[in-house]
């Protein structure tokens, strides 16, 4: 997942612990991770609406403020609501793992 302009999407935001972490996962990046876990494991994306939510999570502020501790926080957070929503019809879990890890990557 990338990240864009200090003033776009992937601004940083900061923490419940006053640190600043990065908003990295952008839709279009979950969709392309999700189309490479489908191409490997013969699956198919059931609901769009379900992934744009998940890539939502990391992101997540209440008053400004991120809810996450830190981004291996956010990285669960992010997994969890893939397996939860389950947006292919098969290998979110695996999905979700592999989501975690590319955003924790970036």
């Amino acid at each position: 997942m990338t990240s864009s302009s200090p003033t776009g999407p992937a601004a940083a935001v900061t923490g419940a612990t006053g640190q600043q972490y990065p908003r990295v996962c952008m839709v279009d990046d979950l969709v392309a991770v999700a189309e490479r876990v489908c191409g490997r494991y013969g699956a198919v994306i059931t609901d769009h609406a379900a992934l744009a939510a998940a890539a939502a999570v990391p992101a997540a502020r209440i008053n400004g403020v991120f809810v996450h501790r830190d981004l291996r926080t956010a990285a669960w957070a992010l997994a969890e609501t893939i397996e939860k929503l389950a947006p292919l019809d098969r290998a979110n879990d695996v999905f979700a793992v592999i989501a975690a890890r590319v955003y924790l990557a970036r």
